[in-house]
């Protein structure tokens, strides 16, 4: 069984929660999680295209001008 504290917590969070709904923030708090969903599918996306930079950008240290 929970503690009282953490049923605590639960409860408020929850009424936190709808009181925001009500209030009409709902549509704020979607907003702001859709923004930050699109930032971390896009980070995920980048991270092949940080690994070809970084190991190519490593490539031209060893090449002179005319190679590179």
């Amino acid at each position: 069984a929970m503690n009282l504290e953490l049923k605590l917590k639960w409860y408020f969070s929850f009424i936190i929660i709808l009181y925001f709904n009500y209030v009409g923030l709902g549509i704020l708090m979607n907003h702001v999680v859709s923004k930050w969903l699109i930032q971390r599918i896009a980070a995920v996306l980048l991270m092949p295209l940080l690994l070809w930079f970084l190991l190519n950008f490593d490539n031209l240290m060893y090449l002179n001008y005319s190679q590179a």
